[in-house]
C-alpha cells in the first residue's frame, strides 16, 4: 500500500494526517504551531519530525513505505525561508533518506486553497491568527491579497480583533471608555481586573492576544455594541480583502471558500460578513471545502512528484 502525510502548519496549531492512496485518513496527529518565524526554525523542524514519527509508528509503518509527504506552513511564503526550513529539515531528517527526497512545503494558504477546491479554481479566505486570501484561476495563476502579518496588517483576523477587544478594555479601566460585556468576560477568564493587571499580563506574560477574539465574537453573539462595533469594522476589512481579490482576477464569477475557526464556526462575526458578500458582491458564490489544508498538502505533493 501507498501512504501519503499531510501537515498544515498554522499560527496556533499543526495538524498531521496519514492517508492511503484513495486519500482514506488512517492516522491524524496534533501539535503545538510550527510556524518557523513564530518559534523559530529549530523547534519548527522538532514539532513536523515528530508529527510524521508519530503517525508512521502508530500505523507500524517505516518511512519507506511514505509516497510522498507535503508540508504547508505559515511563514514560509519567503524564498529565504523556505530554503532555510529545507535546510534544517534536511538535517533532521538526514538518517533517513528514504523520505527526505518525498518531502515538499508549501505556504499555509497554497494547501488550504488546493484543498478547498481540489486543485480547481477558487479562492480561499483564511482567518485564524492572521488573515490572507488567495486564488487560483483556470491556467494556474495565482492571486493573494493580505498576510502582511500582525504588525502591519492581518486585518479581520483573530490577532486584529483580540487587539482592539482588549483596546476597549484598556481604555474601560482608563475611564476613556463605556463598559462593555468584554471586561467581565476577560475579567472571569484571565483574572484581570485593573489596568495595571491588564499590562502586566500582556506585556510580560507572553498573552495570546487572539485567543480574546472569541470572547469578543461571543460578546457580540449577546449584543455588546462594543464587540459589535469592533467585529463591524473587521468584518469590512475581509470584505474588502474579498472584492480586491474579485479585481486582481477579473473574473465574472468566484467561488469562495472561508476557512479558519473565526469564519467556519456558526457565529456572529460569520454571519455578519456571509451577508455583506453576498449582498455587496452576489457574484461571489460562497461554498463548503471539498477537503482540509492538510489533505491539500498531500494533493500538492502528488502533484510535484508527477
Amino acid at each position: 500500500m501507498k501512504y501519503y502525510i499531510g501537515i498544515d502548519g498554522g499560527g496556533t496549531k499543526t495538524k498531521c494526517v496519514l492517508t492511503d492512496n484513495l486519500l482514506k485518513i488512517l492516522q491524524t496527529e496534533e501539535s503545538r504551531a510550527a510556524n518557523p518565524l513564530a518559534v523559530g526554525f529549530e523547534k519548527s523542524t522538532e514539532c513536523l519530525f515528530s508529527l510524521v514519527v508519530s503517525v508512521t509508528e502508530r500505523e507500524k509503518i517505516n518511512f519507506k513505505s511514505i509516497e510522498s509527504l507535503g508540508i504547508g506552513l505559515a511563514g514560509v511564503g519567503r524564498v529565504e525561508n523556505k530554503e532555510r526550513l529545507q535546510k534544517t529539515i534536511l538535517e533532521k531528517f538526514s538518517f533517513a533518506k528514504d523520505i527526505v527526497q518525498k518531502i515538499k512545503i508549501f505556504t499555509d494558504a497554497e494547501i488550504a486553497l488546493e484543498g478547498a477546491f481540489k486543485g480547481k479554481t477558487g479562492a480561499i479566505l483564511i482567518t485564524g491568527t492572521g488573515s490572507i486570501i488567495y486564488g487560483k484561476k483556470e491556467n494556474g495563476e495565482i492571486f493573494r491579497v493580505g498576510g502582511f502579518g500582525k504588525i502591519i496588517g492581518d486585518e479581520g483576523s483573530g490577532y486584529s480583533i483580540g487587539r482592539k477587544g482588549l483596546t476597549a478594555v484598556a481604555k474601560y479601566f482608563d475611564g476613556r471608555n463605556g463598559e462593555t460585556a468584554l471586561v467581565k468576560k476577560i475579567s472571569g477568564q484571565y483574572g484581570i481586573q485593573d489596568s495595571n493587571q491588564l499590562i502586566n499580563k500582556i506585556h510580560m506574560d507572553n498573552f495570546d492576544i487572539a485567543s480574546t477574539a472569541k470572547l469578543v465574537i461571543d460578546c457580540a453573539d449577546e449584543g455588546d455594541d462594543t464587540c459589535r462595533n469592533i467585529l463591524d469594522q473587521e468584518s469590512d476589512e475581509l470584505l474588502f480583502h474579498v472584492s480586491v481579490i474579485l479585481k486582481k482576477m477579473n473574473v465574472d464569477q468566484l467561488d469562495l471558500c472561508l476557512s479558519g475557526s473565526l469564519l467556519t464556526n456558526e457565529n456572529y462575526y460569520s454571519r455578519l460578513l456571509e451577508t455583506k458578500i453576498r449582498k455587496t458582491l452576489p457574484q461571489v458564490n460562497i461554498k463548503q471545502a471539498v477537503f482540509p489544508p492538510e489533505i491539500g498538502a498531500i494533493l500538492l505533493a502528488k502533484k510535484s512528484d508527477s
